[in-house]
């Protein structure tokens, strides 16, 4: 079963098994030069969650297209968590188009 959607703007949004390896390639091919910097509070805490197996599989991992290039918006914390537990999970995928490149807060 797919569990795509596809919107009128041209957004996907799917369910996405994520390896760590997975993971770390997405960490170092789609990287935003405006994301914040690591939190490393934040990823000990999803880490912990991971590997106590209450990871919240609902949250949102999001890429957008910037000039032809997709970057990592959002999930950076929770993609190096996964790193970091060696631990496999879902989580929704969003890959958002956008047209011209702008700061996105």
């Amino acid at each position: 079963m797919d569990l795509s959607y596809i919107f009128n703007n041209g957004d996907v949004v799917k369910m996405v098994w994520i390896t760590p390896d997975m993971a770390r390639f997405w960490l170092e091919t789609y990287k935003y030069k405006y994301q914040r910097n690591i939190a490393q509070n934040n990823v000990n805490t999803l880490t912990l969650e991971m590997l106590a197996g209450r990871f919240n599989e609902q949250t949102t991992i999001s890429f957008a297209m910037i000039d032809g290039k997709y970057v990592l918006l959002d999930g950076q914390h929770r993609l190096t968590a996964i790193v970091k537990s060696n631990k496999s999970t879902y989580s929704i995928v969003q890959l958002a188009k956008r047209k011209q490149n702008k700061k996105l807060l």
